[in-house]
Formats: structure tokens, C-alpha cells, sequence
């Protein structure tokens, strides 16, 4: 695959992630769902686009490359004018996972060094076990544990375990 595909195939991706982000904004505001919601509806797209790198990015440099771009994304997306920034950031809690997420996909990337296994599992249980432990945790969470960061949900962890 040439160098200007794969430049504007990780272009392009950038463009299907802000387009999610509208898509979940627009069902949010018809179906009035919470911010949480928003968030992991964003993260589980993201996410599963995340495992089809390895296949669409034969090369390693493009899928960095859409990382930086979407770290830079995401720090205007934090703007206080930012409308589409609200899907992600509309939770009162101070969050850093858009970060994160995107970072932890860049390292996973260049740690597997090409075992296949050493990338896909981490991101899947990033992108699954994540998602349902904090809308099980938010939605029917009742018995909570003190973590660095504030609370977990007992009920949200055994979700996490069990999908992981």
C-alpha cells in the first residue's frame, strides 16, 4: 500500500471519528442519554476501529501518525466552545480517557511488535470490558469501593471480570 494511502486512509479516519462523535450526539439528544452513555458508545467505536489497525495499516508509521493527530483532536475538542466535545465531556468527573485510550492503543501498537495476540487482546478488553464495567457501575452499581481516583462499583467490577 502506497505512503499517500495510508496517509489519507489515517486522514480519513480522524474524519469517521469526529463523524461518530455526531452521529452519538444526534441519537443522545433524540434518545436523552447520559453522558456516560455518549462516552462509551464514542469508546467501543473507537475501540473496535482500533482492532482492525494491525490489517489496515500494513506499515506501523500511519496508525502512529492518526494517534498524534488524534491526541492533537482531542485537545481542541476541550475547548469550552466545543459543542461536539460534549459527548465525551459532558460527565462531571474530570476525565483524561480520550487520552488514554488513544495513547494506550499507540503503545499497545508498537509493543506487540507484530504478535498479533500482544495487540488485539489489550485493546479488546480495553474497548469491551471497560465499557460495560462503567455502564454496569453507573446503571445498577449499589456497593462502592474507595479507588485512588474516587469510586468503583463492586457490580461494574464483576462486570469487568467477567467480560475480560
Amino acid at each position: 500500500m502506497s505512503s499517500a494511502v495510508q496517509i489519507s486512509l489515517a486522514l480519513g479516519s480522524v474524519i469517521a471519528l469526529m463523524g461518530l462523535m455526531a452521529i452519538v450526539r444526534q441519537l443522545a439528544s433524540a434518545l436523552q442519554m447520559r453522558p456516560e452513555v455518549q462516552r462509551k458508545l464514542v469508546h467501543i467505536g473507537t475501540g473496535i476501529y482500533a482492532l482492525t489497525w494491525p490489517w489496515l495499516f500494513p506499515e506501523r508509521w500511519p496508525a502512529y501518525i492518526l494517534v498524534g493527530i488524534t491526541l492533537i483532536v482531542m485537545l481542541f475538542l476541550r475547548l469550552p466552545n466545543s459543542r461536539l466535545g460534549t459527548t465525551l465531556h459532558g460527565v462531571e468527573r474530570q476525565s483524561y480517557g480520550d487520552f488514554l485510550l488513544a495513547i494506550s492503543v499507540g503503545l499497545c501498537l508498537f509493543l506487540a511488535d507484530g504478535q498479533l495476540f500482544l495487540y488485539v487482546l489489550p485493546i479488546a478488553i480495553l474497548t469491551l470490558a471497560d465499557a460495560a464495567a462503567a455502564l454496569a457501575g453507573s446503571t445498577y452499581g449499589t456497593k462502592f469501593f474507595r479507588v485512588e481516583a474516587g469510586e468503583k462499583s463492586i457490580e461494574g467490577s464483576a462486570v469487568f471480570f467477567v467480560v475480560t
